[in-house]
């Protein structure tokens, strides 16, 4: 067969094209010691290891052509009857093995044997010399990029990265957090997606590897849109270690639907979370004392608090209410802002009772008088 020698160049799979220098199909003697003519001939591989003198060491298997999976000994999967056959021995090394190997050069062989009429009568056996070499880390800072395909998104739906490493690079995680102090981690691994049979995928290029990775981002809590900040970290092969990927951190705002992350009509021009109004009125139904809160927002609040000091009892009262409260009676949105409609019951107010309404972002914000409207 030829050839006798092959040089290996990289990791994954490399398909051996291999050839007849001769075939002659004479007689064999079987298994039951018959005499009969020789029909064909089929090949069996075996894996084995490649080694550089240092004591380091590459194991390698094998496949058929049609890459069912490697494995130590395995068919090419035909029999051959012509000279003027050709087939495929093919070798796998396992990429996170080869990424850590020391530099150098590592031979081995690929030793292979036969059989004559699939089986019926044992044939010639033979190798073929392997040599992969291993470079020396090119010299310099390893180059790193990362993009992501937007900056906003609504909850539940994906946006995607794309991400540039060094080769050795076997480890990303995605670290988010939001202004909720909420935190959020994904973990992708170079093994699980450089096969090319799932939405993630990984591939390497002469001097680089490829990550494009859709990733559904979601947030805890129900507010409308949650702002969070996402920053990378790698893991290379051979390593426990996480190391920061080089580069700025990404802002992502994620809504609860389209409607959240809609720009603000042109004329409207407040700052995230800011309250605008808040002005009230008193009511009295079956002999208990209500306040009735009209409190005027932007559409991206969901908690508002009302604090007062009842002068009558010499006690501080603060509520909280989200949009889902049974007080907040309701809530219109406009052009950017909401007004929100609040009942709070008051027990013994007096006439000089102040109140005090603040809405929430990241933290409370600064208080506001309510005016008596």
């Amino acid at each position: 067969l030829s050839p006798s020698e092959y040089t290996i160049e990289n990791s994954g799979y490399t398909d051996i094209t291999c050839s007849f220098d001769s075939l002659y199909l004479g007689s064999i003697v079987n298994d039951f010691g018959e005499v009969t003519n020789a029909t064909g001939i089929g090949f069996y591989m075996n894996g084995g290891t490649l080694t550089d003198g240092n004591g380091n060491s590459i194991p390698f298997l094998v496949d058929a052509q049609w890459h069912f999976g490697a494995s130590d000994r395995t068919s090419t999967g035909n029999s051959y009857s012509s000279p003027e056959d050709t087939f495929i021995m093919s070798v796998w090394i396992d990429p996170e093995v080869y990424n850590s190997a020391a530099p150098g050069t590592y031979t081995g062989e690929l030793v292979y044997d036969s059989e004559w009429n699939e089986g019926a009568a044992q044939g010639e056996s033979g190798s073929i010399a392997l040599t992969l070499v291993i470079p020396e880390p090119s010299i310099g800072e390893p180059s790193f990029t990362a993009t992501i395909s937007a900056n906003e998104v609504v909850r539940g739906d994906k946006l995607t990265w794309n991400v540039s490493t060094p080769k050795n690079v076997t480890w990303l995680r995605f670290n988010g957090t939001d202004e909720n102090g909420n935190t959020y981690t994904t973990y992708y691994k170079y093994s699980n997606y450089n096969k090319g049979t799932t939405e993630v995928s990984v591939t390497d290029t002469d001097d680089a590897r490829v990550w494009n990775i859709p990733m559904t981002f979601n947030y805890a809590g129900s507010q409308a849109v949650d702002n969070q900040t996402w920053s990378i970290e790698y893991r290379e092969s051979g390593s426990s270690e996480w190391k920061a990927l080089p580069g700025e951190t990404f802002n992502v705002k994620v809504g609860k639907d389209a409607a959240a992350l809609a720009p603000a009509p042109v004329g409207v021009d407040y700052d995230p979370y800011t309250l605008i109004s808040a002005a009230y009125t008193g009511t009295e139904e079956n002999g208990a004392q209500y306040k009735v809160f009209t409190v005027t927002t932007t559409e991206d609040v969901s908690k508002v608090k009302i604090s007062f000091v009842n002068e009558t009892k010499g006690k501080t009262k603060t509520a909280t209410y989200q949009t889902t409260s049974s007080n907040v009676t309701g809530i219109e949105t406009a052009n950017g802002v909401s007004v929100w409609t609040i009942r709070m019951k008051i027990t013994a107010p007096a006439a000089n009772d102040e109140y005090t309404v603040q809405v929430r972002g990241s933290s409370w914000g600064n208080g506001m008088a309510a005016t008596a409207a």
